[in-house]
């Protein structure tokens, strides 16, 4: 049977190509890590010095192939965070010596990444030398599920950032000092104007920053309501290898505003239960029923009695 915990899912920012979680499987995701890093530490300066030389945007699509364009935009991405870090630094005339959270963190994370840079350059040569890994992994292909809603390519750096503000909120609010920097750094991290530090009260432990975090950074599943069968079948298969995985709810999210492609050439069926928000559907194996909670989009799915 399947279970899936409480998920928060807000609207989300544009997807971009990104390093996966999970060990790279080919020469390409490599390149990838080297243009990811090299953006991360490069940001808004047009060159970085490194150990192996000066960066540029340019400099970094020559060397890994991937396009300008998507350089560019994870460097736009990522910039706004880190000068209101750097602006918290220098703001009293003189750098702090000991920044808060998590401005400390954002500093620290852009020294990580030229540090990053340099090592995933060493991982290349090194799997180039030992000839183990493919230029293009099967698991890099295409899935069904188009590119803007696949999870899987997620940035988990930027989500650690997003949980630790999401843990300073509280501290902020109460010591009344640089609530207006967290509040601009959340939405700078999240890619959401709108969100508010109270949106965010009340979340204290790490499992509940690690959910939300990452609920901020996923596309919001309700608006998603065009799914192929394709799509749903890879959404559910996902789903079933994972219940208790980070984009569960995601998932079932997608499922559930898709009710009406269940059932055209999928395993299972659904239904919206009249006169509730409850949804169910089924295959031959399993029943799951889920509902919004308070009428969020937070979701959680359990299996029918």
């Amino acid at each position: 049977m399947l279970a899936v915990t409480v998920f928060l899912c807000l609207p989300a920012t544009t997807t971009f190509a990104q390093p996966y979680e999970r060990p790279a499987e080919s020469l390409e995701e490599l390149r990838i890590d080297i243009a990811w890093y090299g953006a991360a530490c490069l940001l808004r300066g047009e060159v970085e010095e490194t150990m192996d030389g000066p960066v540029t945007r340019e400099s970094l699509a020559e060397e890994t192939g991937v396009d300008l364009d998507l350089i560019t935009g994870w460097i736009e991405a990522r910039a706004p965070e880190n000068s209101i870090a750097v602006d918290v630094l220098l703001r009293g005339g003189e750098p702090l010596r000991d920044p808060p959270e998590p401005f400390l963190t954002i500093l620290r994370q852009r020294q990580a990444d030229c540090q990053n840079l340099i090592r995933s350059r060493r991982v290349l040569e090194a799997a180039i030398d030992r000839g183990a890994l493919p230029e293009r992994s099967a698991s890099s292909a295409p899935t069904p599920l188009r590119a803007e809603l696949d999870p899987h390519p997620f940035d988990a750096e930027r989500r650690q950032r997003l949980e630790r503000a999401i843990l300073s909120v509280e501290d902020v609010l109460a010591a009344g000092d640089y609530a207006d920097d967290i509040e601009a750094l959340l939405r700078a991290i999240a890619g959401r104007p709108d969100l508010m530090l109270g949106d965010l009260r009340g979340i204290d432990d790490p499992d509940g920053a690690r959910r939300i975090a990452t609920g901020l950074l996923l596309p919001n599943p309700q608006h998603v309501t065009d799914l192929s069968v394709a799509e749903v079948q890879d959404v559910i298969t996902r789903l079933e290898a994972a219940p208790q995985g980070p984009f569960a709810a995601y998932y079932a999210g997608l499922v559930m505003s898709n009710l009406e492609v269940l059932g055209q050439g999928t395993p299972y069926s659904g239904e919206r239960i009249e006169g509730s928000d409850i949804f169910v559907f089924r295959n031959e194996n399993s029943t799951l029923t889920c509902r919004p909670i308070d009428g969020s989009v937070a979701i959680i799915c359990d299996p029918a009695d």
